[in-house]
């Protein structure tokens, strides 16, 4: 598996916002049009395992992100045509993508990056 494959994957901006802000799967799923700035984005509160919003553990955990202008592009392309109370990340029925679809998919990718990379150690 290649970096350009990796980049065309559906989870690509999910998985760099999880490993460049070290944020929970939930908190990556309850992102929302709102939260999307023009310099990376704002935490405001997370999308548990059934697809339903909820509040951050604490108040520290509402926080902003810097990220690169690609992803920000991304996902201010991902919120037109949607309310700024509309989820960033939907699935193909247009449901909120859950933690635990997040977590599956990025186990899959890191799968076949292992089968297909056998003698690198780094994943």
């Amino acid at each position: 598996m290649s970096f350009h494959t990796t980049q065309e994957s559906f989870y690509y901006d999910m998985l760099v916002i999880l490993f460049m802000c070290g944020q929970r799967p939930s908190e990556v799923c309850g992102l929302k049009c709102k939260n999307v700035i023009d310099t990376g984005i704002t935490l405001t509160n997370g999308l548990n395992k059934y697809g339903h919003d909820t509040n951050l553990k604490t108040k520290k955990s509402r926080r902003s992100y810097d990220l690169p202008k690609s992803i920000v592009s991304s996902l201010k392309q991902k919120c037109i045509g949607k309310e700024s109370d509309d989820y960033v990340f939907l699935n193909s029925l247009g449901n909120p993508v859950t933690p635990n679809a997040l977590s599956a998919n990025l186990t899959k990718l890191l799968k076949k990056y292992n089968k297909e990379n056998p003698n690198d150690n780094c994943a």
